[in-house]
């Protein structure tokens, strides 16, 4: 059920320049490169660092809203 609330990062394909830079300072590998960067949520550990590195604010967060 906590996995559902969870913030999920995402690409913005219009921002991103594939640099890789995201990829590489993953701590736990989670992000692969593809056609663009792919996050595989069963790695990420949600440190955000690939949205810190990214120069060119590609890497988004999205927050789910818990139901009232």
């Amino acid at each position: 059920m906590v996995k559902r609330f969870v913030p999920k990062i995402y690409f913005d394909k219009d921002r991103c320049v594939k640099c890789g830079e995201c990829a590489g300072i993953c701590p736990e590998g989670a992000i692969e490169m593809a056609e663009y960067p792919e996050v595989d949520d069963s790695k990420c550990i949600r440190c955000y660092a690939c949205y810190e590195v990214c120069e060119y604010n590609a890497v988004k967060i999205k927050q789910k809203a818990l139901p009232l």
